[in-house]
């Protein structure tokens, strides 16, 4: 069978179409994951509003997330970081004037 440009445009590298299957599924992950922290973070300011600062609980929570995610945690990363978070915001006492 002879190739014309039209069908010769339709021969794919399957090493080429891997890696962009597997880059797409990455960019998913990443998006779900980030998704997942936004309600968690959302959850735990309304959990612990008038105890501690919506600040705190942010910069809480994203302390978490970096320290899970430099020893390796990735699956599961929002759940991780929703326990260690609440952890160390329970331990915390209320702030003045964070009614």
């Amino acid at each position: 069978m002879l190739k014309t440009p039209a069908t010769a445009c339709n021969v794919v590298d399957l090493g080429t179409a891997m890696n962009q299957v597997l880059a797409s599924d990455a960019l998913e992950m990443r998006r779900a994951t980030r998704d997942e922290l936004d309600e968690v973070t959302s959850s735990l300011i309304a959990e612990f509003a008038g105890q501690v600062p919506a600040g705190t609980v942010i910069r809480c929570l994203a302390r978490s997330r970096e320290h899970l995610l430099r020893t390796g945690v990735r699956a599961g990363l929002a759940a991780a970081a929703e326990a260690s978070a609440r952890l160390r915001l329970s331990g915390m006492r209320p702030a003045h004037g964070s009614d």
